[in-house]
């Protein structure tokens, strides 16, 4: 089982956890997968199963449905004008110079919906230098090198003195969903996935009833 995201691990350890004692005969491996090369543990036969940032289309990889959504923000730089406001919009990336994850590897469709070259409007949106981990990326936002979009949720898992996490007003949530090779669709990885969603949905639930 692949996750990109740390904020996916409590869930897909717990349905780890569900689904080995209910399968004592099954032994389920946890890894984290690297933005910069998201579908390449999977087409290497080194993952069954991923819970990971959509959209993903591609003709080998069959997508299940949408886990969970989270708010979408723009880390900063904590001098940065932006970092004074309550929240930012998409056209405002024109104003920035926004810092990309970089991978060969990385469908190009992803890297639009993430970081986008143009705002709704149809202005610029200036690129600068990419990273090819999510630390790098927050290194150099807080540098002040860029800005650069993620998770409303990373501030939590990820801390940096010189960044600030704005969140977006207009933009939409990011998703996360399911994907497993459509050459190796088994029972087993139905189950575990079906059992993915149902975990995520009741911590979700126990986060916002808390």
């Amino acid at each position: 089982m692949g996750f990109s995201a740390s904020w996916s691990g409590e869930a897909v350890i717990q349905a780890a956890d569900l689904f080995q004692g209910r399968r004592p005969d099954a032994e389920v491996q946890i890894r984290e997968v690297q933005l910069n090369d998201p579908l390449g543990p999977m087409r290497a036969d080194e993952i069954d199963l991923q819970l990971t940032e959509f959209p993903i289309r591609e003709p080998d990889i069959a997508v299940g449905a949408v886990v969970f959504a989270e708010p979408r923000g723009l880390m900063v730089p904590a001098r940065h004008p932006f970092a004074e406001r309550p929240s930012v919009s998409v056209e405002d990336l024109a104003r920035t110079t926004l810092i990309p994850m970089t991978g060969e590897r990385i469908p190009q469709y992803w890297l639009d919906a993430m970081y986008p070259r143009h705002t709704p409007s149809g202005l610029p949106i200036p690129h600068g230098p990419g990273a090819a981990y999510w630390q790098e990326a927050v290194s150099l936002v807080g540098a002040g090198k860029g800005v650069s979009p993620a998770s409303l949720r990373a501030a939590r898992y990820y801390s940096h003195p010189g960044v600030v996490m704005v969140p977006f007003d207009d933009a939409p949530p990011i998703e996360y969903g399911l994907l497993w090779p459509v050459s190796r669709e088994t029972g087993r990885v139905r189950a575990f996935a079906e059992l993915i969603r149902r975990t995520a949905a009741a911590v979700r639930l126990s986060e916002t009833s808390g």
